[in-house]
């Protein structure tokens, strides 16, 4: 019995290039399955950023609405951070010229600035933080958004977030002796 017969057939049964069309086929199911096995298996490893930021100019209900918890997310709905400190509100400076020509600065007696910190977490030596199509970096504006509002804001500082180990200091019952 030949392998490949006069008609190009595999064991008088199927055509060569029908073969090939199968086999490829096949190895293309094995890989999509891998690849989408590996995708919803694999644990995510993420950095974690400190980010002090000024939402500048906002009406007083809204800079009341920004509470410590709030959740951000991504333009796409994905979890981007969390805010982890109670916003600072204090009246928005705003600059006047005075009649003697000065510039000086003075409260703005209907907007607010909140200052508060983010937590928020980018895949694992990602060179950039990256929310939507912004990057957030020290001096960046741009905006987040939680599922109450969205605001504008101003990038303060970043800083590498570590998770703090709680040690018990050492006990004060020890006693020492004391010489007379």
């Amino acid at each position: 019995m030949k392998i490949i017969d006069n008609e190009g057939r595999i064991f008088s049964k199927i055509n060569l290039l029908d073969a090939l069309l199968i086999v490829l086929v096949g190895l293309m199911l094995i890989w999509f399955g891998y690849k989408m096995i590996q995708r919803h298996t694999t644990v995510k490893e993420y950095d974690q950023y400190l980010l002090t930021v000024k939402a500048a100019s906002l009406d007083e209900t809204i800079a009341q609405s920004i509470r410590k918890g709030d959740i951000l997310t991504s333009p796409t709905g994905a979890y981007f951070g969390t805010i982890v400190t109670d916003p600072e509100i204090s009246p928005t400076p705003v600059y006047v010229t005075t009649p003697e020509g000065l510039v000086v600065s003075r409260a703005q007696p209907k907007l607010k600035d909140a200052v508060f910190v983010l937590q928020v977490r980018v895949p694992k030596g990602s060179p950039t933080i990256r929310y939507g199509n912004q990057t957030f970096k020290t001096g960046a504006t741009g905006f987040i958004e939680t599922a109450r509002t969205k605001y504008t804001i101003i990038v303060l500082s970043i800083e590498p977030f570590q998770e703090k180990i709680e040690t018990n200091p050492p006990s004060s019952d020890s006693t020492e002796e004391s010489q007379p």
